[in-house]
């Protein structure tokens, strides 16, 4: 748009100084004076012309500061077209008139067809038209060059001009149907072009990193080539010693496993014992069980004898009240007996039976209380054995308790050895188990470190075969750099299409 302004203002600018030369011309020289006189006809007035010459010229400069303000803008087409229009009327009107400055009109429509617009079109075809038929009614001199110019003549010049501008009309149509098909392919062509270059872009970018990458990978490359063939030769001795490691570890492995045997048939044994031991415990455990019911039997019974002591201790203490009563009944019946037999002396004769009564019943109270002593000595002698029979029973019990409380202690004892004879037992399953998956283990490694033996060997054969292919190695890396940076140059070669492509597209 910008591009197409600048030059239409250049050419309105050419084809208004030709109105200029055609005003001098006709003016300032004899140019038109022959046709003058044989039309007779003469030129209009001066300040009338200058007036038609200026007006263009106004439009012209209108158009240009426009386009300096905004030179994009589409009312600077529109001042263009008026300003071709009107100078094409002051063409003709500065010559007299003639037809031949007619066809002004039709380069004017050519020029303004330019813009690829049907509005300028039909604004400066209706223009031309209030020209030809204003002019003809009202000031005829200035568009036919005479008063007494046929109308039909200017009918014809009508008719071309609309045919002119259909003609124009019909192919900036045309263009402007096809241009925006192009415009559209074009865009897409754009839009492509960009993402393309875009990607060209991310492409170059990323080749150039990977191709600097490569590089510094190449060179790396070469020294750890280098240090590779210089670390292969004491592998290739540790590869040896490891063969004849892997062999005596092979050998100790076997002498573990036969002791792994070993142990595993001394396992079994054990655990044979702990369950004889098991079953031996859990008997003792019943029969501590039955001592305990025992004991509880023979405690209970000392309870019994206890309470059959305290039960002759206090008949004891009863017998001795009733002695001591005894006693005393002795004592006054020996007293009865002695005042009786003094009442019998007192009574003589007569009192002597009685006094013999009185002897007699004095000697049974005397009989009475020597017995009473003897069964109080007894008595006496009853209650100490009673009171060594409760001691020995109290002393009995206590020891009863003891041996109670001992029977529950070896009991829990006997109870804990079983628990704990049988987490013994569970533990040598558990051992038998996985000594069973340790040989397992074991087997496979023998396995694999006679794999691995001669994995080994294989690896010094490869390593010895990789030594000669870092040679031919480090001469490829050599060829490999070489690449690289031809390829860095065919890079940055990209790198300049892409950005000669990218400015082809934004000057489009």
């Amino acid at each position: 748009m910008k591009r197409r302004h600048q030059l239409m203002l250049g050419i309105t600018s050419l084809i208004v100084v030709l109105s200029l030369i055609v005003h001098s011309l006709h003016r300032f020289t004899t140019f038109g004076e022959g046709i003058s006189e044989l039309r007779g006809t003469a030129l209009a007035p001066f300040a009338t012309l200058t007036v038609i010459a200026a007006i263009p010229i106004l439009f012209l400069i209108a158009a240009f500061i426009l386009y300096r303000l905004h030179p994009k803008s589409k009312s600077v087409a529109l001042l263009l077209t008026i300003a071709l229009t009107l100078t094409s009327m002051s063409i003709v009107a500065g010559g007299e008139g003639l037809v031949e400055y007619h066809f002004s009109i039709f380069m004017v429509l050519a020029l303004i067809a330019y813009f690829r617009r049907i509005d300028l079109i039909l604004i400066s075809t209706v223009l031309f038209a209030i020209q030809h038929f204003a002019g003809f009614f009202l000031a005829p001199t200035l568009i036919c060059g005479t008063n007494d110019y046929p109308f039909s003549l200017l009918m014809i010049h009508a008719v071309f001009l609309i045919l002119t501008s259909s003609a124009l009309i019909i192919q900036i149509a045309v263009q402007n149907k096809e241009r925006q098909a192009a415009i559209t392919r074009e865009t897409e062509a754009d839009t492509l072009i960009t993402n393309v270059s875009q990607q060209i872009e991310a492409l170059v970018s990323h080749l150039k990193t990977n191709t600097t990458h490569l590089k510094q990978a190449a060179a790396n490359s070469v020294v750890v080539t280098n240090q590779i063939a210089a670390a292969i030769e004491p592998i290739v001795d540790s590869a040896d010693g490891q063969h004849q490691s892997m062999q005596h570890g092979t050998n100790q492995l076997q002498q573990v496993n036969q002791a792994i045997a070993t142990i595993q048939t001394q396992m079994a044994s054990t655990a044979e014992t702990a369950v004889r031991m098991t079953e031996t415990a859990r008997g003792g455990n019943d029969e501590m069980q039955v001592m305990e019911q025992r004991v509880e039997a023979m405690v209970e019974a000392t309870n019994r004898l206890n309470q059959s002591v305290e039960a002759m201790t206090g008949r004891s203490d009863k017998i001795q009240t009733i002695l001591a009563s005894l006693e005393a009944i002795a004592g006054q019946t020996n007293l009865l007996a002695l005042n009786a037999a003094i009442e019998a002396a007192r009574a003589g004769e007569a009192g002597r039976g009685f006094a013999v009564v009185a002897t007699e019943v004095g000697h049974l109270a005397v009989q009475s209380r020597s017995y009473a002593n003897e069964v109080t000595d007894v008595l006496q002698a009853l209650v100490e054995d009673t009171e060594q029979i409760k001691t020995t029973a109290q002393a009995y019990a206590d020891t009863l308790t003891e041996n109670r409380q001992m029977t529950q202690r070896v009991g829990q004892t006997f109870a804990d050895i079983t628990g704990m004879i049988q987490h013994v037992e569970q533990s040598i399953r558990s051992i038998q188990t996985a000594r069973q998956g340790v040989g397992t283990q074991m087997l496979d490694i023998g396995e694999r470190m006679d794999t691995t033996r001669v994995a080994s060997l294989e690896v010094r054969r490869g390593i010895e075969s990789t030594a000669a292919g870092l040679q031919e190695q480090a001469g490829v890396q050599h060829e490999f750099e070489t690449m690289t940076e031809s390829l860095d140059q065919m890079t940055d070669s990209l790198e300049l299409l892409v950005d000669e492509l990218t400015n082809h597209v934004e000057r489009s």
